[in-house]
């Protein structure tokens, strides 16, 4: 049984769903779903936004920032499968 995607984001939200389909690519060229609450394609923005997931990024953002004043070397979080790096470019 294929599942009926919404057209738009109003109607995925008054049916409930969280996704919806327009067929159309989005500003990167991905022909994906959209979430509804953001209008976000589901490729680009990715549902993986646990508190702790965000509390981490955070702080790479912030120690990379910090190191770029210390340094006066542009310094950019990464993230590897052992967490988040703060690397120099």
């Amino acid at each position: 049984m294929t599942a009926e995607y919404a057209k738009t984001s109003t109607e995925a939200k008054a049916r409930g769903l969280s996704i919806y389909f327009t067929g159309t690519p989005c500003e990167r060229g991905h022909v994906a779903p959209r979430w509804a609450i953001s209008k976000q394609c589901t490729v680009c923005q990715p549902m993986d936004r646990s508190r702790e997931y965000v509390d981490a990024m955070r702080l790479a953002f912030e120690r990379a920032f910090m190191a770029t004043l210390k340094t006066g070397f542009l310094h950019v979080p990464h993230q590897d499968e052992d967490g988040w790096l703060v690397m120099p470019v």
